[in-house]
């Protein structure tokens, strides 16, 4: 509960300060799990993809460096009745929340008009998640890591998977300037 707290005050501060260093804003897409209980053809398993959302809070400390934290939610899923393994009757969904913290660094000054109106950036952090997999058993959701699926936590076999794991975030993306 506490997390949560911290997060929408970071996500808060920025009305209470100057927009031209810090920024607050939402992102949004799909989230989709890819494995075996998913088809093998990249286009076909687009049908399980799910909506994904994120909050964020950026601080610029100068035309070409920002930190950056964010809260983002997804749900991804897979059934074997979408897959050449439909005897098998296999299913899950987990809910996952995740909070990052990352520093942006823009490959050119934001702001100036010598490098036109696309501003390109790249990113590198660190995050904590929490996962929530579970199974349908007739009406009824289970949580699987408790049941040890996989035989996690019998003799011989790995302890069960932690449902809170460390990340790394880091990419690249790009910032359009729409007008002055």
């Amino acid at each position: 509960m506490n997390r949560l707290i911290v997060a929408a005050a970071l996500l808060l501060m920025p009305f209470f300060l100057r927009s031209q260093i810090v920024e607050a804003g939402f992102s949004g897409g799909v989230a989709m799990y890819s494995g075996d209980l998913t088809p093998k053809g990249f286009g076909l398993y687009l049908q399980d993809s799910r909506p994904a959302i994120g909050f964020f809070s950026r601080m610029n400390f100068s035309s070409r460096l920002a930190a950056r934290f964010a809260v983002n939610f997804a749900s991804v899923g897979g059934d074997d009745e979408n897959t050449p393994n439909v005897g098998r009757g296999l299913s899950f969904q987990s809910d996952i929340l995740e909070i990052s913290s990352s520093v942006e660094w823009n490959v050119f000054r934001l702001g100036s008009s010598e490098y036109g109106e696309v501003f390109p950036f790249v990113f590198a952090g660190i995050g904590y998640f929490h996962m929530s997999p579970e199974a349908r058993l007739e009406d009824t959701w289970v949580m699987l890591q408790a049941l040890g699926t996989e035989g996690q936590g019998l003799p011989g076999y790995p302890e069960p998977y932690n449902l809170y794991q460390l990340m790394v975030p880091f990419g690249a993306g790009f910032k359009l300037k729409l007008n002055e």
